[in-house]
């Protein structure tokens, strides 16, 4: 017989007590919780706003494309400002409660995605410190708001 300290005896005792509650309320709760980790939570809303950046660009390729007369390198930058401005609405709807598409209520994450997007923005125009300084006050605030103004936005 191995002789075993009570540490190892009470962590074998509560191993077999999780899996005998296995289809338990507790157990559902718990599952449900690693489900909807912060990291899952950030993923998915990342997910969504590349999604809506990479549709909105395209939005405004189909509607400005056939009336430029433009180069494509020229048009780059205008795709990436909607690519960016994409990113924020996508931002948005990942974590504002008012929204269909609501991943979780955050208003730190709203602002957080309202940042990376003017920051994003003033290094595709490259603009000076004070510009970058602007867009990133501008983006919080967009953020912080969130639905307030993004409910208005239809493509």
């Amino acid at each position: 017989m191995i002789p075993m300290d009570g540490y190892r005896l009470d962590r074998i005792a509560d191993q077999n007590n999780i899996l005998s509650n296995i289809g338990s309320k507790e157990a559902i709760i718990s599952r449900q919780r690693l489900n909807s980790s912060p990291m899952k939570s950030l993923y998915k809303a990342l997910v969504l706003a590349g999604l809506f950046s990479i549709v909105t660009a395209i939005a405004a390729l189909v509607h400005g494309a056939p009336w430029m007369d433009t180069a494509w390198r020229d048009m780059l930058p205008g795709l990436g400002s909607f690519g960016c401005f994409g990113f924020l609405l996508g931002g948005i709807h990942a974590f504002d409660a008012r929204s269909e598409l609501s991943i979780k209520s955050s208003p730190t994450g709203r602002m957080l995605f309202g940042l990376i997007a003017s920051l994003l923005l003033s290094v595709l125009w490259r603009w000076p410190g004070q510009g970058v300084a602007l867009a990133a006050l501008v983006g919080v605030l967009l953020g912080y708001f969130g639905m307030t103004w993004a409910e208005y936005v239809n493509f």
